[in-house]
Formats: structure tokens, C-alpha cells, sequence
């Protein structure tokens, strides 16, 4: 946009999605335990192949309408609440498990799951960069707030201190609530998918 005083509102509102966008991005737990680990594979079931698995080479690319599958495997001791979210370089922030809001997946110690997903490229482009971000907490923690959808609205305040800390590292502030969080508490992990048509 050319930077006109009628654009400025546009402007504004472009920015202040960005940084919420990478603000959820930078979300992460210096002191992780590496607790819970995520694969992305590609391929109908039986046939998977790790994206990662040659990273230098095209084989870490996956077609848009391919079948992706994050594996999340919890490796703790512990049974810990996991959340999936997709970050597009669009600027989108798709929380894709648990899907519906509200709800919560406990996932228990040493077992895994499987989230399929399509692969997409969004409309008007070539290619996508997306960011697999899993959160993983010890109690449950409505990331939905995370979604570019929920932004509208900053109303919402949570009551605990782990899901303000989210939310408000989404929005880039201060909590204003010096209540501490457990860094034992939670943690995050990520992989980026390169989706191409």
C-alpha cells in the first residue's frame, strides 16, 4: 500500500496483524525439556515419508493437496495437554488440535498421536511457508486465542496466569500481573513445511 493518510488505517491494522503474528511465533520456553516431539510426515497412511528427513533436498517440500501428518509423541513422564498450531506466511494462525474450541486433549506419557492435515497453498500464490507450533502444558489452556480469527477482540481475559502469559505474548504487552508462570509447566516445539502447487 502506498503510505497515503487514507491508507493509514489499512496500515495500521496490517502491522498490528503482523506483529501479532510473529509474536505467536516467537512464543517459546527457554527453559523446554524437550518433553514432547513432533515429525511431520507426508503420504498416504503406510507410506509416510519424514519432510526432514533430507532437508537439503527437494524431499523436505510436500504438494499443495498432499496429506500431511504431525506426529506428536509425548516423551515425558507425565501426561501433558497438546495443542497444534498452523502459522502461514499469509499471516493466518490456524489452531488445528484440538480443533474445536474449548477443548482439550490430554495426551498420556509415551504415547503419540496423529494430526492429518491437507497441505495448501493459499489463493493467489505459488508456494507457502508454514510453521507447525505444538504447545504442550500440564494443565489445559484454550489456545484458540492464538487463531488470527480470535483476534478481533481483546475482551476475553483469561483467569490463569499460563493463559494470560499466551495471550499476551500474542499481543506483544505486559501481562500487568507480575504473578508467576512454572517454566516447568510448559513448553513448545516446532517444524516448518515449505508447500508448494
Amino acid at each position: 500500500l502506498p503510505a497515503t493518510a487514507e491508507n493509514l488505517p489499512k496500515m495500521e491494522t496490517r502491522m498490528s496483524q503482523w506483529a501479532k503474528w510473529f509474536n505467536t511465533l516467537s512464543i517459546d520456553n527457554p527453559a523446554s525439556q524437550n518433553r514432547i516431539k513432533l515429525e511431520i510426515l507426508t503420504g498416504e497412511e503406510g507410506n509416510a515419508r519424514n519432510v526432514f528427513a533430507n532437508i537439503d533436498q527437494s524431499d523436505s517440500d510436500v504438494r499443495s493437496g498432499e496429506i500431511v501428518t504431525a506426529k506428536i509423541t509425548n516423551s515425558s513422564d507425565k501426561p501433558l495437554y497438546i495443542y497444534l498450531a498452523v502459522l502461514s506466511n499469509d499471516g493466518t494462525v490456524n489452531v488445528v488440535f484440538p480443533y474445536e474450541r474449548g477443548s482439550n486433549e490430554r495426551l498420556e506419557k509415551g504415547r503419540e498421536i496423529n494430526v492429518m492435515l491437507r497441505a495448501k497453498v493459499p489463493d493467489g500464490k505459488n508456494a507457502s511457508t508454514d510453521v507447525y507450533k505444538v504447545f504442550a502444558t500440564k494443565t489445559p489452556v484454550d489456545f484458540h486465542m492464538l487463531a488470527s480469527e480470535a483476534i478481533k477482540s481483546v475482551d476475553e481475559v483469561p483467569a490463569d496466569p499460563l493463559s494470560q502469559l499466551f495471550g499476551q505474548a500474542m499481543q506483544g504487552v505486559s501481562r500487568g500481573d507480575y504473578r508467576l508462570v512454572n517454566q516447568q509447566d510448559w513448553e513448545t516445539t516446532m517444524r516448518i513445511v515449505k508447500v508448494g502447487k
